[in-house]
């Protein structure tokens, strides 16, 4: 898979996300890239901290990690579920 980094990057630039100005941009081999998943799916805690943002394996933390707004918003939560509705045509109780 051929991922235009350099594109990435200047539409990051323009949008204003501290991504677009970082010096060789780590991206995740497969292995690390599924251990979100791997979490998700298995980590007994993740229950007492629902609707968190998960990141590289673990949950995430504001005043660290880079989250952007529209991850923790309900709103836009609310959007992408009844977007994804329609693009399957199946609804889905949550």
């Amino acid at each position: 898979m051929l991922i235009d980094a350099v594109n990435l990057e200047a539409i990051d630039r323009d949008l204003g996300n501290a991504e677009g100005w970082w010096e060789g941009f780590d991206f995740n081999t497969p292995a690390r890239g599924v251990t979100i998943h791997v979490v998700a799916a298995f980590d007994p805690a993740l229950p007492e901290h629902n609707e968190q943002y998960l990141q590289d394996g673990h949950i995430a933390d504001p005043y660290v990690d880079t989250i952007k707004p529209y991850a923790l918003d309900k709103v836009e939560a609310d959007r992408l579920w009844k977007l994804s509705e329609e693009l399957v045509g199946q609804k889905f109780d949550y």
